[in-house]
């Protein structure tokens, strides 16, 4: 897949999404017990196509979707809300459509399992969130909703949504990444962007 484009120019603040937790007790989400979202055979989708589907699954957690098998017609107005092409999604159009739905933006790259906790948290307070990876140097990157996520002491990952698979991604930005199920998405050169959209 071709890279997603980083919209950096419109990072905004959390408005109190983080805050700082102790690790010295596990650290997970609340969202394990949400309905699981499939890719469905019959959907025709494009080569970059991963925002729009990630943007379908997190906002059945916002409200802003109904529950349920994603349609045809669905996927295709996501993809001209986000402006998707053949080359991806540019996140800064991805964060101008949460923005224009009331929520704000913001990123984190993360570096220790503090990092992961904060995100947990985030989105134990009602915010969604993106892990977006980047095969530095390739022009190729991808982005996945972040289901579920753990963190204890050294040990924390997320679950990611990975074209309708179950997919565990653990590491840190451009330091021992690990996707599960994407082969090319591991190691020291990927970069790691965890995107989140919170409620204002």
């Amino acid at each position: 897949m071709k890279k997603l484009i980083i919209g950096f120019g419109l990072i905004l603040s959390l408005v109190n999404c983080i805050t700082t937790r102790s690790l010295d007790k596990p650290v997970f989400t609340n969202r394990a017990e949400q309905p699981w979202v499939d890719l469905p055979k019959e959907i025709k989708r494009g080569p970059a196509d991963c925002a729009p589907f990630a943007s379908m699954i997190n906002n059945r957690f916002l409200g802003l979707a109904p529950s349920g098998v994603i349609l045809q017609s669905e996927w295709d107005a996501m993809k001209v809300a986000l402006r998707t092409t053949n080359a991806g999604t540019d996140t800064k159009l991805l964060a101008d459509y949460y923005k224009g739905k009331g929520y704000s933006y913001a990123y984190l790259n993360p570096k220790t399992c503090g990092d992961y906790s904060k995100v947990i948290e985030a989105m134990d307070s009602g915010c969604v969130g993106f892990r977006y990876m980047d095969i530095i140097g390739t022009g190729r990157a991808h982005i996945e909703a972040i289901i579920d996520g753990f963190a204890f002491a050294e040990s924390c990952f997320f679950l990611t949504n990975s074209w309708g698979n179950k997919a565990k991604t653990s590491g840190f930005d451009k330091k021992d990444f690990n996707h599960t199920n994407l082969k090319d998405y591991n190691g020291d050169g990927i970069g790691v962007v965890d995107i989140l959209m919170c409620p204002k």
